[in-house]
């Protein structure tokens, strides 16, 4: 009979989740057990990792990302064991904390849920034994003052409590009991739902217990780093909390509680630029674009996005600081599987846009990434002093996906472009890339995007030639609208708006000279050869670009 079950959570944490496991097997409990990984349909190989070194795991892997509480769920119902452990990917257990946790739980029955004391990687002390969120430390969250404000955590994390709940990195439980409340509640995505789980075991009677003498090491925040969206999940989770376990009236506090947090957040912000310009004549050092909104996540509050570490906002547009190698390793992993993810290389023109009007910016901001396709933005994200690492220009990262797909036998797809043209590449990157399979193309008719008769059309013709990635060269704004609305009834794992590639690559158009593509020059190259149709974009419409880069650094908005 199996004691414990061990459950993760993985989405992108593939290092961290080998370390996890490889703790767990180097200090087993002294009990049979089990362990169960659930893969949010992670872009990195965290699930061939577990297959080819941890064979013993129990692997269930999702086409989606279903959120952490939906996914503890379901690695419950796989679970055979007494009781259940769920624990993060990001932790690692030290030599005797799941046979002393394991007896602890077999000793006090009265227990809902036992957390245990929570070590960062350099040995000091997490907050994991905690008190029902108040507005005053949701307020500290998000208005990042908590980071000015040390609670005194060693003092109250050295004797055994009974807090309101307990850090949901590790969560022991009994499985008759979790069953009993009914799991984790699926509303709560990421963050809350260890905050909710304990409180409706404390309605049932049961205590939350606290070991000092049971640690772990948390390496913190790994997934939700991966997530664009962490301050907007982390407000939704406090706003679901209010509204499930406190009264009307202190959820309207919550959400004005929040508005002034943002408030604060941005005169933090603009004090910064105006001390470090002071200092260093640098009035931007501390604005990286707009500020982190969590109100998005509020239906009355301002809606603004939260930037990952591992972005720049440009114009109100999130630009992913990744590299040609690493955009490549990722598309790879997300071919290969089912789920629609959609990939932009964005230019000057579409920033534009989506600093004058909020039309596409869901789009964008939705989008698994979003890349720096052209030398201006480079040159922008220097300005304000958030380098990126490399243009990935879309006509590059085509030719570059098509090899990559050659080798790994995923199949392509080529709609849109002129007449024939998408066939003409289609014919060119084969003969550039033997073994590439062209799934198909298509030439929709014009206007097709308001017709629903071919739409249908389009995708039934792409769920019966099953390719893996669509390339769609449909122009902005349409291209990434169409993949917005249609991607997933198309059942294309992947799919990218890539302009005038086709054309490029099919030799109707030729490239700029490679001189004039490092100096910034390429809409100079374009501009000469599509002058009637080009004018305009590049003369009009794109020139507030450098305006409106000047209004962002000096500007606290």
């Amino acid at each position: 009979m199996v004691d414990l079950s061990i459950v993760i959570v993985n989405w992108n944490t593939c290092a961290l989740l080998r370390a996890c496991l490889t703790s767990i097997f180097r200090h087993p409990p002294r009990a049979c057990f089990e362990v169960i990984v659930v893969d949010n349909a992670s872009s990195d190989p965290s699930p061939e990792m577990v297959r080819g070194e941890f064979p013993g795991v129990i692997l269930k892997t999702n086409t989606a990302n279903l959120g952490f509480a939906a996914a503890n769920n379901l690695g419950s119902r796989l679970a055979t064991g007494r009781f259940l452990l769920f624990l993060n990917s990001d932790t690692e257990v030290h030599a005797s904390t799941l046979s002393e946790a394991l007896s602890f739980m077999e000793l006090h029955p009265e227990t809902g849920v036992l957390g245990c004391r929570t070590l960062n990687p350099d040995g000091s002390l997490q907050n994991s034994a905690c008190a029902f969120p108040t507005c005053l430390r949701i307020f500290a969250h998000v208005s990042g003052l908590s980071r000015f404000v040390k609670l005194p955590r060693r003092r109250l994390h050295e004797r055994h409590r009974h807090p309101d709940y307990v850090q949901g990195s590790f969560l022991f439980v009994s499985k008759s009991v979790f069953a009993q409340c009914g799991g984790f509640n699926e509303i709560f995505f990421l963050y809350g739902e260890e905050v909710d789980l304990c409180l409706r075991l404390r309605a049932l009677g049961l205590r939350i217990d606290y070991h000092p003498g049971i640690a772990i090491t948390h390496h913190g925040g790994a997934s939700s780093r991966n997530s664009p969206r962490r301050v907007d999940h982390f407000v939704t989770s406090c706003l679901f909390l209010y509204r499930e376990h406190r009264s009307a009236a202190q959820v309207g506090r919550l959400r004005k509680t929040v508005k002034a947090a943002l408030a604060v957040r941005r005169l933090m912000r603009f004090v910064s630029a105006a001390l470090n310009f002071k200092k260093r004549g640098d009035a931007a050092r501390a604005l990286c674009g707009r500020p982190p909104a969590a109100a998005d996540a509020l239906p009355s509050a301002c809606g603004k996005m939260s930037v990952p570490t591992d972005s720049v906002t440009i114009l109100k547009t999130r630009i992913d600081k990744l590299g040609m190698d690493e955009v490549l390793e990722r598309a790879a992993g997300m071919m290969s599987q089912s789920s629609p993810r959609h990939l932009i290389t964005a230019n000057v023109d579409q920033l534009v846009a989506n600093y004058k009007g909020a039309a596409f910016r869901a789009i964008y901001r939705d989008a698994v990434l979003v890349l720096p396709d052209g030398v201006p933005l480079l040159w922008a994200a220097r300005f304000l002093n958030r380098p990126l690492h490399e243009r990935i220009n879309g006509t590059d990262l085509m030719e570059r996906i098509c090899s990559l797909a050659a080798r790994k036998g995923f199949r392509v797809f080529l709609l849109g472009g002129p007449e024939g043209m998408a066939a003409r590449a289609a014919a060119a990157l084969q003969k550039r890339y033997p073994g590439l399979l062209v799934a198909g193309t298509y030439f929709p008719r014009y206007g097709f995007e308001k017709m629903e008769q071919e739409n249908e059309k389009i995708c039934s013709l792409l769920r019966e030639r099953k390719p893996s990635i669509l390339f769609t060269s449909l122009g902005f704004p349409k291209g990434i609208q169409w993949i917005e609305r249609h991607q997933g009834r198309c059942a294309v794992p992947l799919a990218i708006e890539v302009g005038a590639s086709f054309s490029f690559i099919s030799g109707q158009l030729k490239r700029a000279p490679r001189w004039m593509q490092a100096r910034g020059l390429e809409w100079l190259w374009r501009l000469m050869l599509e002058p009637r149709r080009l004018w305009k974009r590049y003369l009009v419409r794109d020139m507030p670009f450098f305006l409106y880069l000047l209004r962002q650094k000096f500007s606290a908005d």
